[in-house]
């Protein structure tokens, strides 16, 4: 066994989604194990994440295997299944020999599918498998089909778990064996903590002139919320609404819907729509209030941690991974989740306080946890190191 640990990292896309950004950013140093990014050889490049040069010299990056779908996985019918059936099968066949010659010891799923493929890859083999839990492990957030082989399958044989967040984990604990190493780690988020010495003053009195969001343009990641929230609240008439994001996944129908839906209630040429930002942080800086609201319980929000570490007045939605970094009145503020009535009373408590808005972001910054890329990536190396000796071990 090699004294630096090569490690696979698993992802059956090559777009800007969530778990792949967050994956690019722990790679984008050069990490303490050998690391080598596979991916299907026809995978989507637009958008790119892995392909596009941000990566550290040293990470390689292989294309093999069939294009895999985006999505949660729903058979759909017997056609269906029998698609996804062969495309996950044809990976798996394809990555087995691959994980083989490469000498592969630790092979990391970054994504729900890819662990799919990837535990029919490892079966009957002494390589290590982790697991990442980046969504909730539920039938509706990753499709039953997808739930039913994640579960039953990948999460059985796994060595080492991942979670983003203890609401992940939770969704997913009763498939986990008590032998497997586990580990709650924050996602990769680019954070780059400012001091609160450093925060520009707020005047008394000073209204909000800017709200935004980071987030891919989905519709479950709460944009419509947000639109109808503003067009609510009782707001200065110059005061804007500003969403960073791309619309990958077939979800550019969606943001054409949000435009139509700004125009409908009158606020159009309030509301910005910037596409995918890669400067996160200057972006957020340009704001007075930044929001999370999906409308599903969300297992992380990287946006949440993005907001807290540039000591921004952060709103999010009262459940999922976001409740635990953000305490209400403490250092952010939460509403009752999928209510823009809720949302717009929340935006109007900042906008008419701004000594309130002033204090949280001083408190936000101060949030115990927001770790830098290189701190993420120091504890998946403790994990991978964990699962190892776990699976030697037996």
């Amino acid at each position: 066994m090699s004294q630096v640990m090569k490690v696979a990292h698993l992802d059956h896309v090559n777009t800007n989604g969530g778990a792949e950004l967050a994956l690019a950013r722990m790679l984008q140093g050069k990490p303490s194990w050998r690391p080598l990014v596979i991916l299907p050889k026809r995978s989507n490049d637009e958008n790119a994440v892995f392909t596009d040069g941000r990566l550290h010299e040293e990470v390689g990056v292989l294309r093999i295997g069939p294009q895999q779908p985006v999505g949660a996985s729903n058979a759909g019918g017997i056609g269906k299944l029998a698609g996804m059936a062969i495309r996950l099968l044809g990976q798996a066949l394809v990555l087995r020999p691959t994980l083989r010659r490469q000498r592969v010891e630790v092979v990391h799923a970054n994504s729900t599918r890819s662990a799919i493929y990837g535990v029919l890859a490892v079966l009957g083999s002494r390589r290590t498998f982790v697991v990442h839990l980046r969504d909730m492990i539920t039938p509706e957030s990753i499709g039953g089909a997808g739930h039913a082989l994640f579960t039953r399958l990948a999460l059985r044989r796994a060595d080492g778990v991942i979670a983003n967040s203890s609401a992940t984990l939770d969704s997913a604990r009763s498939s986990i064996r008590e032998a497997t190493a586990v580990a709650v780690i924050p996602s990769a988020a680019g954070i780059a903590r400012i001091e609160a010495d450093s925060l520009p003053d707020i005047a008394a009195g000073e209204r909000i002139r800017c709200i935004g969001m980071v987030a891919r343009i989905d519709p479950w990641k709460g944009q419509e919320l947000l639109v109808r929230a503003l067009a609510r609240a009782d707001l200065s008439a110059d005061c804007r609404l500003m969403f960073a994001g791309g619309a990958p996944f077939g979800n550019e129908p969606y943001l054409e819907e949000l435009r139509a839906l700004a125009a409908e209630l009158g606020i159009a040429d309030r509301v910005d729509f910037c596409g995918h930002v890669r400067d996160v942080n200057s972006f957020i800086d340009g704001l007075d209030v930044c929001v999370q609201a999906s409308i599903r319980p969300e297992p992380l929000g990287q946006n949440v941690l993005q907001y807290l570490s540039r000591g921004r007045a952060t709103i999010v939605a009262d459940e999922g991974g976001p409740t635990e970094w953000v305490t209400d009145g403490e250092n952010g503020l939460t509403f009752r989740s999928g209510s823009e009535e809720d949302l717009a009373l929340q935006i109007d408590r900042l906008d008419q306080d701004a000594s309130l808005r002033k204090a949280l972001g001083r408190a936000a910054v101060a949030t115990d946890g927001l770790a830098d890329d290189q701190e993420i990536a120091n504890l998946h190396l403790a994990l991978f190191a964990d699962a190892r000796s776990r699976r030697a071990g037996r």
